[in-house]
């Protein structure tokens, strides 16, 4: 089975860099969350590539950042479960966890 990039979001633990946003666009990869805030240029660079870019993901609550050409709205319990000490949902195995980082497969 192919997947689509876009079809994918990043959801990282860690402060969106500029080196980070630009492996996304490289990938096609059009959906960012980041549980702290993105760097000035991460954020430029999301931008001018109309990724969907949202930070301070925590508990109930984020920021949109920039609302990309190509969203999704995404659960926010499905959010929550990134950052829990689950960080994977069994149900319906949609995260694959590497380390602090996640990639949620949007369905």
């Amino acid at each position: 089975m192919k997947i689509n990039p876009k079809d994918i979001a990043i959801i990282t633990s860690g402060r969106l860099s500029q080196d980070m946003a630009l492996k996304c666009i490289n990938a096609g990869i059009k959906t960012i969350f980041t549980k702290s805030a993105p760097t000035s240029m991460a954020f430029e660079l999301c931008k001018a590539h109309q990724i969907t870019l949202v930070g301070f993901v925590r508990n109930s609550r984020l920021n949109i950042y920039n609302q990309g050409a190509y969203s999704k709205i995404i659960n926010e319990d499905a959010i929550e479960m990134v950052f829990s000490e689950a960080k994977i949902d069994t149900k319906n195995r949609r995260y694959k966890v590497l380390k602090d980082t996640a990639i949620f497969l949007n369905r």
